[in-house]
């Protein structure tokens, strides 16, 4: 089958023929409709251990496809496949269903962007009616829908803070109350819209934005760090941690059942007009451009036609 492979780490992923998945018990072959290139694509071909990838494999972790007819989403297959492929192999256990009326460009979005972004404020944070929620690195496809998502859910104050200046400013038109440009010191940015602060942090980037999103918290919050694009490490003034709840996610860990009700829950608001997302199609030929993009820090969704 065609697909885009990964045959050394670090590289950028090519077209070519790789060989068509077998089911093995408690697995299903997804024909792969259209699939979603996220920033842990580029960790899996960098190697992270925690990922646990060995070359040749294929490259993409989730995808929209049908299996007998019915159309289903998956946001990670078995190795050393992936979504950049005619198939993919995938753990029966971990598909979820994708509600009528909702096309596969929209749900796509909903999937490893949106189900963190979701499950981290409602799963994770445990978010209540009325929080005040500040969303670091905003203007990625993670931060973008947990803006909106937090005001959907019920919060009174959405800080959205990054750099992308016309990202940022377009969240005021999606649930964004005020915005934090980070292109300078990321304390004194926060800090001049943090108010009384924060009881809720949706953390994409870590690093020194991720102390001074900390330092805007008040007693009881919850912090959840879900990406790390500002830095693997951070330096913490101990008497920070006190009465403050800092924990991280991933999707695997999030019970099945529970991304499928919050997968339904935000493709309504999609299917409503109420949860916004721009993408940007590519052929499976085009990846090296799509990566390109990806890169350089995309501010829309990507998606890859097999």
């Amino acid at each position: 089958m065609r697909a885009a492979i990964h045959t050394e780490l670090g590289q950028v992923p090519a077209v070519g023929e790789f060989n068509a998945p077998i089911a093995g018990p408690g697995q299903v072959v997804v024909r792969v409709a259209l699939a979603g290139l996220n920033p842990v694509d580029r960790l899996r071909a960098e190697g992270y251990d925690y990922l646990g990838v060995r070359t040749p494999f294929v490259s993409g972790r989730e995808g929209v496809g049908s299996i007998n007819g019915a159309r289903v989403y998956f946001h990670e297959a078995v190795e050393p496949y992936g979504s950049f492929a005619e198939q993919a192999l995938v753990d029966a256990a971990e598909l979820l269903n994708v509600p009528d009326g909702l096309s596969d460009a929209q749900a796509i979005p909903l999937g490893i962007a949106g189900l963190t972004a979701w499950t981290s404020l409602t799963h994770e944070a445990k978010l209540a009616e009325g929080e005040r929620v500040l969303v670091m690195g905003a203007t990625g496809m993670v931060g973008q829908i947990a803006v909106q998502a937090a005001k959907l859910l019920g919060a009174s104050y959405v800080v959205a803070a990054g750099r992308h200046e016309e990202t940022l400013s377009s969240l005021l038109d999606r649930g964004a109350d005020a915005i934090a440009r980070l292109d300078g010191d990321p304390s004194e940015a926060i800090l001049a819209v943090a108010g009384e602060g924060f009881d809720v942090v949706i953390d994409c980037v870590f690093g020194e934005p991720f102390a001074a999103a900390l330092a805007a918290t008040r007693p009881g919050a919850r912090a959840v760090v879900v990406g790390l694009t500002a830095g693997d490490s951070v330096e913490l003034q101990f008497f920070s941690l006190y009465r403050r709840h800092i924990s991280g996610l991933q999707l695997a860990g999030v019970p099945v059942e529970v991304r499928q009700q919050a997968f339904n829950a935000m493709a309504a608001h999609m299917l409503a007009g109420r949860l916004h997302v721009e993408t940007e199609l590519f052929d499976l030929d085009e990846i090296a451009d799509a990566w390109a993009i990806l890169c350089a820090g995309a501010h829309r969704k990507v998606l890859i036609v097999p």
